[in-house]
């Protein structure tokens, strides 16, 4: 019995010693080895350096921000201070406008020249000219309705020129647009068809013609010189006075050359 117990001792300590030894050689393999330490700790001080750079960039952009926030709050209430400034300014100007009045004006000769009511001379009077001269129509409200006032008005001042009255006297009547001459009034079919006539027309009218805008010439001085307007005689002609002419034109002609 004492020689089995013995046996079975020596048995069962092999078995515990292997094991011990089994379970120690795991625990060796499971731990790290030095350079694998001293990787890992090189690698984390790296990745500590570089936050450490990353921190110290992001609180310099964060200052320059700041600063960039304070000068733009800066520029914000220096144009929050002209904005009230021009609010003001722009308040002052349309008190001076006195836009209840120039609106009524407005309203009336706008009406006049898209009717066509009176006569082109009629509607720059009462009151076109003085709209004109006001800034009020530079205001979106009027801006586009006074441009289209203005074309209109053109427009109808041409076609009342293009009208020929005779009288008893066989005498018609022109009334001068802008962009007018007595050269190319007399070009006009209507006219005399002959630009060359230009000479009878002025001679007409040079010492009076038949009316004329407040503040215009009444008279025809200078052949080269007349004004949107003015409502000049046109003399009908004769044959013998269309060649009689053509020759005056062909010697004033002359005599300014030699000058």
């Amino acid at each position: 019995m004492g020689k089995y117990f013995s046996i079975f001792a020596i048995i069962s300590g092999f078995i515990f010693f292997t094991l011990f030894s089994y379970s120690f050689a795991q625990q060796q393999e499971s731990c790290c080895d030095e350079a694998e330490i001293e990787a890992a700790q090189k690698q984390f001080y790296e990745d500590l350096l570089k936050a450490k750079d990353s921190k110290s960039q992001l609180e310099k952009d964060i200052g320059l921000l700041n600063k960039d926030i304070l000068s733009l709050n800066e520029t914000l209430q220096n144009k929050d201070n002209e904005l009230a400034n021009l609010e003001k300014e722009y308040a002052g100007i349309i008190a001076s406008l006195n836009l209840s009045g120039y609106d009524g004006k407005f309203l009336e000769t706008e009406g006049k020249i898209n009717t066509r009511l009176g006569t082109p001379r009629d509607a720059r009077k009462s009151y076109f000219d003085e709209i004109s001269l006001s800034a009020a129509k530079c205001l979106p409200k009027y801006s586009e309705r006074y441009a289209l006032m203005k074309a209109n008005l053109e427009k109808w001042e041409i076609d009342e020129a293009k009208k020929i009255i005779v009288t008893d006297e066989k005498v018609t009547q022109y009334t001068v647009v802008k962009g007018d001459c007595l050269w190319k009034i007399a070009s006009k079919p209507e006219i005399y068809g002959n630009s060359k006539l230009w000479v009878k027309i002025w001679e007409a009218n040079k010492n009076g013609v038949i009316k004329a805008p407040r503040h215009t010439l009444k008279t025809i001085k200078n052949p080269d010189m007349i004004y949107p307007g003015q409502v000049l005689r046109i003399p009908s002609l004769t044959e013998a006075e269309k060649k009689l002419f053509n020759s005056k034109t062909e010697n004033i002609k002359r005599t300014r050359t030699k000058k």
